[in-house]
């Protein structure tokens, strides 16, 4: 299992943020982790598992708490980035 990491500008919307994320994983695997570095967000990724593109969704999270997943989703992880120079808390979910 080899993790890497990928670095992306805090100047992108959420909406950049996510396809970023999508197209990476299709490269360096199933994303595992988004934290906030200074002004960017910093993606981990596992390469144990590939997932299909275009499956992730990103939400802001409200008070803290992850918004509740649609029944086509399910929360992976909560997590911090910066959005258009905000560092805010990221709620991942999965689509299927």
């Amino acid at each position: 299992m080899a993790k890497a990491e990928r670095k992306f500008k805090g100047s992108a919307s959420l909406g950049q943020l996510e396809r970023n994320l999508e197209r990476d994983e299709a490269l360096f695997g199933k994303l595992t982790k988004l934290e906030a570095l200074l002004d960017h967000s910093v993606g981990t990724f596992d390469n144990s598992e590939y997932v299909p593109a275009s499956s992730l969704g990103l939400l802001p999270s409200i008070g803290g708490q992850a918004p509740p997943a649609s029944p086509s989703s399910r929360h992976l992880f909560d997590g911090e980035a910066v959005v258009l120079g905000v560092k805010m808390q990221i709620s991942v979910y999965r689509q299927s």
